[in-house]
Parts: structure tokens; C-alpha cells; sequence
């Protein structure tokens, strides 16, 4: 199951609450299998943990490298995936990621997947209906310039905001998940746990064991 949407919307805050749903603590052993670590280490802007492991991001930035738009420069209109990597490639991400897929509770998030989404596809040969947060594009360019500093004034975090989400926008589809970042900074804490109630039958509906309604 993939967590996406722009930088700084609470990408890692989303992800959080769905291993909570799921009572699936991190770092996981599939992935852990597969690299030193099986989850980025926190980070003062990120205390809480990033919930993503360094395998994904590795593979993203592949996939963006080729496509010659690093993460911070995304590409103006949706890419052909299909022509830009080699058959081979996804052959070989496949056989890399298999012990991940073979895991029916593998949570991982990336704000990457915004815009490599469609690829993945090629690799799993099915689509994976994502869990997707938006939040003001406002916050998310004073969080951006907050983070990165100079060279990261509002104008640049507004472009970012407005690419990552226009590449979501064709790809998300009516049933996915998609919350917004004040509600989802409402349901930490709530007595009634509204929205944990609603991901847990979203989750069950999509076939991952362990949520209950």
C-alpha cells in the first residue's frame, strides 16, 4: 500500500496512522531483508519518523533520474514511463521488490509517487490504489522554505505544490483514499477516531488483513 502526495503535507503523518490501523509496527522484515536499514532515520523536520523505507526512495529517484526531473524539478506533463525505461529494468525491479509484494501488510510512502506512480504499474503489472493527502499550497511552500532555507521562497514551494499535485490528479481515481492534512491533524487524538474508523474499512475493502470496521 503506497502513501503519497506533495512534500511537507503529512505524507509520514498519513502513513503513521494507517500502521496504527493496522497495528503493523515499523521497520518491517521484507524490507529490512533487503537493505541496512528498512526505514529512514528521523529527522529534526520529520521527528516522528519518515515511515518510508530507503529502498523505495532509491528506486524513485531512478525512475525520476530518467526521466531527467529530480524530485524538486518535477516534469510539466505526465511521462511515458514505458519508453523511457528498458523492459529489463522493470524485469529487474520486480525480482528486487518481490519479497516486499509477497507481503500482504507492505506500507511504504513516498512524495516521489506522485509523480512516478503510473510506473510502478510496470512493475507490479496491476494498478495499487494509493492513500493520498492533500494540504494548503500555502503551508506547504512555508513548510518547504522552513525545511530547505534559502532558494525555497514561496513562489518555488507554489510550483512544487501545484506539479505534484497536478500529476495526481491524473492518476488518483474517485475510490482511492484521499484525506485532507487538517483533518488528518483533527483525528490525532480524537476520542472517536472517526477517520481511523473510515481508513480501517478502506483498507479492509481493498483486501489487507488486519483492519477491522
Amino acid at each position: 500500500m503506497f502513501v503519497t502526495g506533495c512534500h511537507r503535507s503529512g505524507t509520514s503523518l498519513l502513513a503513521s496512522v494507517v500502521a496504527q490501523v493496522l497495528a503493523r509496527l515499523r521497520p518491517d522484515a521484507p524490507v529490512a531483508a533487503l537493505t541496512e536499514r528498512s526505514d529512514l532515520e528521523p529527522a529534526l523536520d520529520n521527528p516522528g519518523g519518515f515511515f518510508e523505507s530507503p529502498q523505495l526512495r532509491l528506486f524513485n529517484d531512478e525512475l525520476l533520474h530518467l526521466a531527467g526531473c529530480p524530485w524538486d524539478r518535477p516534469p510539466l506533463v505526465g511521462v511515458d514511463w514505458t519508453a523511457l525505461v528498458p523492459h529489463e529494468r522493470w524485469d529487474n525491479l520486480r525480482a528486487e521488490l518481490r519479497l516486499q509484494a509477497l507481503d500482504c501488510h507492505w506500507i511504504d510512502k513516498d512524495p516521489r509517487l506522485a509523480i512516478t506512480y503510473r510506473g510502478w504499474t510496470h512493475v507490479f503489472l496491476r494498478r495499487i490504489p494509493p492513500l493520498v493527502v492533500l494540504r494548503a499550497p500555502l503551508e506547504v511552500a512555508a513548510s518547504l522554505f522552513s525545511r530547505n532555507g534559502k532558494g525555497w521562497e514561496l513562489d518555488r514551494g507554489l510550483l512544487l505544490w501545484f506539479l505534484y499535485n497536478h500529476h495526481l490528479a491524473l492518476v488518483v481515481h474517485a475510490d482511492d483514499f484521499v484525506v485532507s492534512y487538517q483533518e488528518l491533524l483533527s483525528s490525532v487524538g480524537d476520542p472517536q477516531q472517526c477517520l481511523a474508523a473510515e481508513l480501517s474499512a478502506w483498507l479492509l475493502d481493498h483486501g489487507f488483513s488486519g483492519a477491522t470496521r
